[in-house]
């Protein structure tokens, strides 16, 4: 069988060598042409307000601790939230220089295809092209800029314990941290929001 097996491998080596030398080849290519990924992280206590007149009237137990991680996570994921987090952007001008817009030129990892690139355009006007754009975002380009965004952003719930650990993907180590930071600053101020309305809701309900 031992036997067999060389005869077989010598007669068809040249396929052989031709499907390997393919394989490094086209790990090779995608090696070179792969942008690098960051991920940024930051973690967020979930924690009810002591002043939470709710508390008061309703007591749903330990349970109540785990429905409510669960709950957050929802909001942190939402579409809604993500949609604000991309008009700040556009409003405020950080996506003028952003690698979810499109618009900061991100190299590639050992820059192959970069180097032709740049002897035919410059990094300048590869954004300034999507700089222009930016002003006549169409609906789908928006929600294609939101999509991209939750698509990036990881939640994590950490056992026995009331902390949620929270990432974001980005192709730019900066643009990972500035996103992290946004959804960090949306969530917080959406929760200060929602928290104000329940205390104005259930006292009103009490009178």
């Amino acid at each position: 069988e031992f036997m067999d097996m060389i005869r077989i491998t010598l007669a068809y080596k040249w396929v052989i060598l031709s499907i390997f030398a393919f394989s490094i080849l086209v790990s090779y290519y995608k090696t070179i042409t792969s942008k690098p990924e960051w991920r940024a992280t930051t973690a967020l206590l979930i924690r009810e307000s002591a002043t939470d007149p709710s508390s008061f009237v309703f007591d749903f137990g330990a349970s109540s601790s785990q429905q409510r991680l669960k709950n957050e996570i929802q909001v942190i994921e939402s579409y809604s939230l993500h949609s604000e987090i991309v008009k700040s952007m556009i409003e405020t001008g950080l996506a003028n220089e952003s690698s979810l817009f499109g618009t900061r030129y991100i190299r590639k990892r050992y820059r192959a295809i970069s180097w032709f690139t740049n002897w035919l355009m410059s990094e300048e006007s590869l954004n300034s092209q999507h700089v222009e754009e930016l002003d006549n975002l169409t609906r789908n380009e928006f929600i294609g800029i939101t999509k991209k965004l939750g698509n990036s952003v990881r939640v994590i719930a950490i056992r026995e314990t009331d902390v949620l650990k929270v990432s974001v993907n980005a192709a730019d180590s900066t643009d990972a941290v500035l996103l992290t930071n946004l959804l960090a600053n949306k969530y917080r101020n959406l929760d200060i929001a929602g928290g104000r309305s329940e205390i104005q809701f259930v006292l009103s309900f009490l009178d």
